[in-house]
Parts: C-alpha cells; structure tokens; sequence
C-alpha cells in the first residue's frame, strides 16, 4: 500500500467545525481545555492527576475483569487492566455504537488511532502507562441506528421488537441476519467462519457479542474494552447524577456555550434537557422529568428527595444522555484524551462549561483520522482513464467536463472564442457610454446576456462530446460510485467484512493500524499500487 495524504478542507465530505478542530482554529481556543498535539500530554497528565479520584482504580480494574468473564483475554490486555490500579496510569479513549459487526469502517479507523496514540503519549511520557479504551455506546436505545451493516451495496437489517438500552438486547431471532450475511460469502470459507463465530449462544446479550468481537480484533493491541452500563462503574457517578437533579446544572452549562458557538457561526449539535438522565427499565429507557416538583421516573413519580434516594440505592436504574454520557467516562476514568469523528468531536464543544461546573478536567479532544481506501481494480480503472487519485476528489461533473476537453478528437479551444466576445464586450460598452454616460447599467447587463449566451454555446458543445466518451464517463460514474457510495466516504458506508475479507481481516487492521498518524490532520489516502 502506497500512503498520500489529502487536504480534508479541499473535499466536500466534512463540516466545517470538524476542519477548524482538524486543523486548530483559534476561535475554538475557548471551548477546549488545550490545543490536540503530543506536547500537550505532560501537562494534561498533571492536571488529570490532581483532579481524579484515585479510588476509583481498584473498582474500575476489578469491574473490567468481571466485564470480560470468560472471554480469552490476550496477557496485554489483562496488563492493562490491572495497571489501571496504578496512580501512573492514565487512558486514551474512543467509543462507538454496538452496529453489528461493528457497523461502518471507520470503527476501525478510530481504534487503532487510539492504539497508536497510546504508544507515541507513553513513548514521550516512559514513566506513565498509557491504556486505550474503548468504550461501548451500550446504554444508547435507538436501535434503528445499529441493527444493520452495508455490504456490497446491501443493507442486511436484524429485525427485533426489543426495546430499551441496546446493550441488554438478547440475540433471539438474529440467525436470519445472519444467514443473510453468510449468503454474501457463499464461496469464502474464512469469512463464513468468521461471521459464524459471532452473535450465537455464547453471549448473553448485544453488549457481550459485540465486547468479543472487538476483543478478538484488537485484544493483541491491547485494547481494554468499557461497558458503562454497570452498577459498580454507576455508583461511582452518583454524586454527578444527585447533582443534576439538584441543580439542573448541566442544561444551564450548555446552553451558554452553544450560544457562544452559535455566534460563532456553528450549527449546536445537541440540545439539552432540563434533565439530563434517563431512567432505565427491563425493555425501556425513558427521560427524567420534573413537572411541578414532581419527577416521572418510569412509571413512578416521586418527590425529589425520594428521587435522589432512588439514584443512590440503585443508580444502575439511571442512564446519562447525550450531554452526560461523556462527563460519566470522564469521571470514571483517569483519561487524557477523546478521540472520535467530526461530528462527534463537535457536540464535545458544547459541554466546556459542564465540565468546569464539576472542576472535572476537561480532556484533549481529536478528530480521528479518516481513510479512504483505492484498491486495485480502483487504480486499473483510474490507469486506464488517465487519471489520478487526487482527481477523484473533485466535482465528478467538472472532472467529467475537464476529461472531455482534455481527450476529445477535435481540438475545443474556446481560447479565441473567449477573446472575442471580450473585446465585443469592451467595444459595444465604449459604444453605448459614448452615446449616453447614463447607460452603463444597460451595457453591463447586455454584456452579462452576452457571456450567458457564450456559456450556452460552450454548454452545448461540451454536451455533444461528451455523447463520444459515454464509455469512458460511465468508467468515471463506476469509480466514483465506487469510491464514494451514497455519495460519502467508503468509511461512513461499508462494513468490516466486506472490505476486509479482500486482504484478511487481521492484516486489514494491521495494514490501517501501520498507516494511521495520530499527527495528521489530513485525509489518508491508501493506494493498492497494481
């Protein structure tokens, strides 16, 4: 693989809040604790130091080996468990959905991120351990979000009337999934026993299937898997969620600082409730409200002070949302640095102010890297047409346009043509403010006719040649369809499987995990050199 990277800002594929993060905007400066760089961990570790709670260690440590159970854990793994009851440890965090199979590509990307960034921040740091985390969105309920993955221009959906935090979904009736996925690699024994190998009767629900599966991709990375959705880790965040309900703090917090960024110029992320807790059950998860110094607490409505008692008797019953799902990980663990998408990254900016109405340390935040990936039969496609990685990244009309003009039979120089109706143009305005000053106006929109009619003419020739190239253009439409399916990134599209099984799963991960940089901003583009 031959690596090139590509100016993200000069592709059409990420807002612009995700590029001044990407590329450090200073007017972002207020909404972040430090600027992103490896020079900024010395002093993030300090301050994490001084403002975590180290009892928190041996709870976090023992509830993650109750987490993996009877999972074959790799010797780096249970390492990194068991340093984390040292004050010198600290983590690099990532999260993501429970998708099945992991859902869109870019989980991997995001994971082996972190795994690299762990080694370079221990590496500049040698008496600190540094453990990347990944931590399961298991508590989220919108199952529609990840009960299905794109393979080969194919939704394959698991259909269940289960509802409530997805973490706890049993996997009765995912076997038709399933053999629909099998049915895509009918001749490839390796991903047929791959695919097998999950979702089955070893789990006991979506969470488990999916912390084995993640295991047994990047357990040799040494990658410590987080599920929130935990009494012993809840426990400990119960002063935050008793504080919520006490002071309805966090809504406040938000709010002041999506207004600033709103006048910035950035579009708010989330959107805050006056409560920010949702209450779990069996089969729901549903919001927290208080109406008149009532709280409706599933079926419940209690006082406040019964609510609070509640939290603290059971505060596995109680779920942070959108706004307190990252203060939770945060408190739990001793961690440095969040690493996610763009958009993902950019709801982080909205809850600055969260985190200092807690003084909880508010930590350095990246957009990870993206990828995308040109295979083989993409680099014959683009040898044979003439043209080069980087054109993709263009309007696919004017590349189409600019194709024509450059391989047509028959010379289209609008050179001369252009020089023409310049000076027609020049001439006709001398002509018209000689015979009245007052009509400028009138020759400059007679001018704008002119070179409208002049853009038809050319329109209308580009059209005509363009009927000569349909092969080749329809080769252009096959790479960019292939490239960028549903029009986005392959990353945001398709799945693990069926990019993966092209070079093996394991060397797919090694291959991303060699060439991701925790140092660039940019694209990273993968060339499959024929």
């Amino acid at each position: 693989m031959k690596r090139m990277l590509f100016d993200r800002r000069k592709t059409s594929f990420f807002s612009s809040i995700s590029n001044d993060l990407s590329y450090g905007h200073d007017k972002l400066a207020p909404f972040i604790n430090t600027q992103f760089s490896l020079d900024s961990f010395s002093s993030q570790i300090d301050e994490k130091s001084k403002n975590y709670d180290d009892s928190f260690r041996a709870v976090l440590s023992k509830e993650l080996m109750r987490q993996y159970g009877d999972l074959v854990m790799n010797d780096l793994v249970k390492s990194n468990i068991a340093s984390l009851k040292q004050t010198n440890s600290f983590t690099v965090v990532t999260g993501h959905q429970l998708n099945l199979f992991g859902g869109p590509l870019y989980i991997v990307y995001k994971i082996a991120q972190i795994i690299k960034l762990a080694r370079q921040v221990e590496g500049r740091n040698p008496s600190k351990k540094i453990i990347p985390i990944f931590w399961m969105a298991s508590e989220d309920h919108d199952f529609a979000e990840i009960n299905h993955l794109n393979l080969f221009g194919n939704k394959v959906a698991w259909d269940s009337d289960q509802s409530g935090a997805v973490g706890r979904f049993s996997l009765d009736g995912i076997g038709e999934f399933k053999s629909n996925v099998l049915d895509f690699f009918k001749n490839d024994e390796a991903a047929q026993a791959f695919i097998s190998t999950y979702y089955s009767d070893k789990d006991t629900n979506l969470a488990s299937a999916t912390r084995r599966l993640i295991n047994d991709l990047f357990g040799e990375y040494g990658l410590v898997i987080v599920d929130g959705d935990s009494p012993a880790l809840k426990e400990l965040f119960v002063p935050v969620m008793q504080k919520e309900i006490e002071t309805n703090f966090s809504s406040r917090a938000v709010e002041n600082t999506t207004e600033a960024l709103i006048n910035l110029g950035y579009k708010a992320q989330v959107t805050p409730r006056a409560i920010n807790l949702f209450y779990l059950d069996t089969n729901s998860r549903t919001r927290v409200i208080e109406e008149n110094g009532q709280y409706s607490v599933g079926n419940q409505l209690l006082s406040k002070s019964a609510l609070l008692d509640l939290i603290k008797q059971s505060p596995v019953s109680f779920s942070p949302n959108v706004v307190l799902r990252p203060v939770y990980q945060e408190w739990i663990l001793p961690n440095l640095v969040y690493v996610g998408g763009g958009g993902e990254m950019a709801y982080w900016l909205q809850l600055k102010g969260v985190f200092d109405a807690l003084n909880l340390t508010f930590p350095l935040t990246q957009v990870r890297n993206s990828f995308q990936l040109f295979d083989k039969g993409i680099m014959k496609r683009l040898d044979k047409l003439g043209l080069l990685p980087e054109d993709c990244f263009e309007d696919i009309h004017q590349l189409k346009k600019q194709y024509v003009l450059e391989h047509s039979s028959e010379d289209i120089d609008f050179g001369k043509l252009d020089e023409l109706v310049d000076g027609i143009a020049s001439e006709m305005e001398a002509l018209i403010i000689a015979v009245d000053d007052g009509l400028k106006g009138y020759s400059q929109s007679e001018i704008t006719r002119l070179n409208k009619q002049l853009a038809g003419v050319k329109d209308k020739l580009i059209r005509q040649h363009k009927k000569k190239f349909d092969t080749s253009l329809q080769q252009i439409d096959g790479v960019y369809d292939k490239l960028f399916p549903n029009n986005r990134l392959q990353e945001r599209y398709e799945n693990i499987l069926s990019v993966g099984t092209k070079y093996g799963l394991h060397a797919f991960i090694s291959m991303v995990f060699d060439n991701c940089d925790p140092e660039t901003n940019d694209l990273i583009v993968l060339l499959d050199i024929v």
